[in-house]
């Protein structure tokens, strides 16, 4: 009897062993991601009041954005990058983009599109990302699926609204 109790104990004991290293891999690699983006906000953030890291929640879920001017170099275009895509789950990866907007006319409001998605299919809906505070954006997303919520509050972290 106590000879199994051990082998079980040396088992557990082993399986956490290796289980621990790869959970601090996936922590380190999620933060390198996160610094990288703090460093493209830091560069970028004197261009825009909404260039910055952001955090909200939605579905219950919480939500970590990066705010920067789009990879592909498109003029005026602001891509949010989830930086925690894994804890959002369906089916969202660390660094998956969440949406895209440009301004408009009017001063702290942008449009664009955002991403919806489950485990099996994804779906880009329009929205609209309003400043409605100096470290704080509404996003209102105009989703045509049912959802749990298609709108998010969000307050700056690190950028140029966390400092004005």
């Amino acid at each position: 009897m106590y000879e199994l109790i051990a082998k079980w104990l040396l088992l557990a004991s082993l399986a956490l062993l290796f289980i621990h290293p790869a959970t601090g891999f996936g922590q380190e690699k999620s933060q390198r991601l996160y610094d990288d983006y703090a460093k493209k906000v830091i560069e970028q953030s004197p261009d825009d009041l909404l260039i910055g890291i952001w955090s909200g929640s939605l579905c219950g879920k919480r939500i970590v954005l990066a705010v920067v001017h789009s990879e592909d170099k498109r003029p005026n275009i602001l891509e949010a990058v989830l930086l925690n895509g894994k804890e959002v789950g369906y089916g969202f990866k660390d660094g998956d983009a969440w949406f895209f907007v440009s301004h408009v006319a009017t001063r702290g409001v942008y449009e664009g599109k955002t991403l919806y998605r489950n485990r099996l299919f994804k779906n880009w809906y329009p929205n609209r990302v309003v400043m409605t505070g100096e470290d704080v954006f509404t996003a209102y997303d105009d989703v045509t699926t049912a959802t749990c919520g298609f709108n998010g509050k969000y307050l700056c972290e690190e950028g140029a609204a966390s400092q004005a």
